[in-house]
């Protein structure tokens, strides 16, 4: 009778331990997702290398499709590109990768000049102004122009048609063009950062420097409303 109570508590013990060593090994990764959302709450800033000890303890696959979707946003705003490229990877190995995470990896291969792989990302995140912006890098006009073509035959038409044709028509130094598309772009989004830096550069080579400075003014009170907010 003895030797069977003791062999049964053996059991509960070793079947505590191990139901303990599982959900330590389970919700591991989300304590560093955890304590990431919480400095960023403090300091508006997130610190990737939270997001990067998630993915590095998560061992099932359910845990690193999470800790992965949550760290390529930060890792792409951070330019950690090849750690973005690296962690599609690692989900195209399990065969979870989402059209999500292929046009992050596209913006990062972008960055990395890796075109080609830019395209192909481009291509299975079913994002046409992905696949036409990488395009306009490689130089591929012709290719480019058909996208956009077939996107502007949409209704109604999406405005960032007219920023990657002000970007087709900047790289083939079409700046009347460019002026053209921008300025409808710029009407229905008057701060995008980025359609102002185009706009910028087109007003530069356009000879227009009150344009050019008016961008450059606006861009500069931008930056510093961004910087106001995270302190």
């Amino acid at each position: 009778m003895k030797q069977r109570i003791f062999t049964t508590a053996n059991i509960l013990s070793v079947t505590l331990i191990i139901l303990g060593i599982f959900v330590f090994l389970f919700i591991h990764p989300f304590i560093y997702s955890y304590i990431g959302i919480i400095e960023q709450g403090k300091t508006n800033i997130r610190n990737t290398k939270w997001d990067k000890l998630a993915v590095k303890y998560s061992i099932f696959k359910k845990q690193k499709k999470f800790t992965i979707n949550a760290a390529m946003p930060s890792l792409i705003l951070s330019k950690e590109y090849s750690t973005a490229v690296e962690y599609l990877k690692k989900l195209e190995d399990m065969d979870i990768a989402t059209a999500r995470n292929y046009y992050f990896a596209s913006y990062a291969s972008e960055q990395l000049k890796d075109y080609n792989k830019a395209l192909e990302y481009a291509k299975k995140s079913n994002d046409q102004f992905r696949e036409a912006k990488v395009y306009i890098k490689m130089k591929n006009f012709n290719n480019a122009q058909n996208v956009l073509d077939n996107l502007a035959k949409e209704k109604p038409v999406k405005p960032r048609v007219y920023l990657y044709d002000a970007e087709l028509k900047m790289a083939q130094n079409k700046w009347p063009e460019a002026n053209t598309s921008i300025n409808k772009f710029l009407k229905i989004n008057p701060n995008s950062k980025e359609a102002l830096q185009d706009k910028a550069e087109i007003s530069k080579q356009l000879g227009n420097m009150e344009d050019y400075n008016n961008c450059i003014n606006k861009l500069k009170n931008i930056e510093t409303k961004l910087e106001n907010r995270i302190n």
